[in-house]
């Protein structure tokens, strides 16, 4: 529990200083614009494979348009407690795996010594026979034969 608590605490630490940080490193609202006249010796010749058809070609967009982090305190702590929750599932999902593997592998090998010792049993046991059966005299059927 203490770990989930610290991990609170750091992911509030965090929002706190992204909150102060964030103004001072803000982008502009707008993005720069490309000056609209070029000539037309300004822009590069395509060079394409000769078995590459130009229409078979996906336009790029030049610029990617990237969502800028949100100010709203509330929005910061919700993603940083989603971003929290996320991990601890990840963790916690993990520590089961492992301990699910050393029950398996704890199940396995009490399976091994099981088998193991069933096989010892009968090993012990015909050695014993064997022995009993080699310190008696041998004696033929028809003289321990009383009427």
């Amino acid at each position: 529990m203490t770990q989930v608590r610290i991990r609170a605490y750091v992911v509030g630490v965090l929002a706190a200083l992204t909150m102060l940080t964030y103004p001072l490193s803000a982008r502009p609202a707008t993005p720069e614009q490309e000056p609209v006249g070029r000539n037309v010796a300004d822009v590069p010749a395509l060079n394409l494979p000769n078995d590459e058809d130009p229409s078979d070609r996906v336009a790029t967009p030049a610029w990617q348009p990237v969502a800028q982090a949100p100010t709203d305190p509330f929005v910061q702590r919700r993603n940083a407690n989603a971003q929290a929750n996320a991990e601890y599932r990840a963790s916690k999902k993990a520590s089961k795996q492992q301990e699910q593997a050393a029950v398996d592998d704890a199940k396995a090998q009490y399976k091994e010594e099981v088998a193991n010792a069933k096989i010892n049993r009968k090993a012990d046991k015909n050695a014993a026979m064997n022995e009993l059966r080699a310190s008696e005299p041998e004696h033929s059927k028809a003289t321990d034969m009383r009427h």
